[in-house]
């Protein structure tokens, strides 16, 4: 049985019957969660949760308790997701944008931008387990609305009767815009990269074309020892383009 989880949330729509052509795609052929990751970013499953999640997870647990502020792990977490992330994909022809004040990872050649969110409790969970579907953390603002947009101009929105969005146009119009989204408890941390579509009354991304979701890892309070996790390279040199609004 494949790994490879999709799933099709329609925004002011409580129809969840309808079958999405990725949906569809992957019935007629199916793909692991390993292939889909190679294909799309040039990413391992390891890759994602050794070198990213885990070593993000451990500059957090740095920060949970004694004189720091509430919140320091969820922001160092998001931190060190970025800059980890970016450690590992500027050596396989991504880039750094931070234009926006939106931390993005491009890939011209594959036409792809990711960026990094926290989810919420729903993250890492197919909706035939959860039944519900994953939204961000936090409400978005202009610029990650209009990313979103972008990635609704595949959508059928006649077919449905809905009105095409319309607002501020993103700069990377043509690119699929993607999601790190990571969620942690006490128990474990869960992660999927997954393709956005639309948000909710709140601002929150909450509707999805597509979801790769990744094996959860345990959280039982140990100190990860991040030593034994050992990048693949330094990336140096690193020049990111910083523009003020």
């Amino acid at each position: 049985m494949s790994d490879f989880v999709t799933s099709y949330e329609v925004q002011k729509s409580d129809i969840l019957t309808e079958r999405s052509n990725m949906e569809l795609y992957a019935e007629r052929q199916p793909e692991t969660v390993e292939e889909r990751l190679l294909r799309t970013f040039d990413l391992s499953e390891s890759d994602i949760r050794d070198r990213v999640v885990l070593r993000a997870h451990h500059a957090a647990q740095e920060f949970d308790g004694g004189l720091y502020p509430p919140g320091s792990p969820g922001s160092v977490r998001y931190f060190e997701l970025v800059s980890a992330l970016s450690q590992v994909l500027r050596p396989r022809g991504w880039r750094r944008d931070d234009k926006q004040n939106i931390c993005r990872l491009v890939n011209d050649e594959r036409r792809v931008v990711l960026i990094v969110t926290s989810g919420d409790e729903a993250t890492g969970l197919s909706y035939l387990t959860f039944k519900k579907y994953p939204r961000s953390k936090y409400p978005k603002g202009v610029a990650v609305r209009a990313a979103v947009d972008n990635n609704q101009t595949a959508f059928d929105f006649d077919g449905y009767g809905i009105e095409a969005p319309q607002g501020p146009v993103d700069p990377y119009s043509g690119y699929s815009l993607w999601t790190l989204m990571v969620f942690v408890n006490e128990h474990e941390i869960r992660t999927e990269i997954s393709k956005p579509t639309g948000f909710d009354s709140h601002g929150r991304i909450a509707g999805w074309d597509e979801r790769i979701i990744l094996r959860p890892v345990p959280n039982d309070g140990t100190v990860i020892d991040i030593d034994l996790i050992a990048p693949e390279s330094p990336d140096t040199g690193i020049d990111i383009p910083v523009s003020r609004l």
